[in-house]
């Protein structure tokens, strides 16, 4: 695991500020990704679930 500030900058203010913007678009991407893929599943188990087989 990466140790130490993922920015490197003089102003340890701006390193603060982005790496607290990093931990919120992580935050941001993941919840994102769940509601994506629990949508698509969903309207997929219902495409599937109509689908009648003779």
């Amino acid at each position: 695991m990466h140790e130490g500030p993922l920015f490197i900058n003089e102003d340890p203010n701006a390193v603060l500020a982005l790496s607290e913007l990093h931990t919120q678009f992580i935050f941001a991407s993941t919840l994102n990704n769940l509601v994506f893929w629990l949508v698509a599943g969903l309207m997929c188990a219902r495409v599937i679930k109509g689908v009648k087989v003779s």
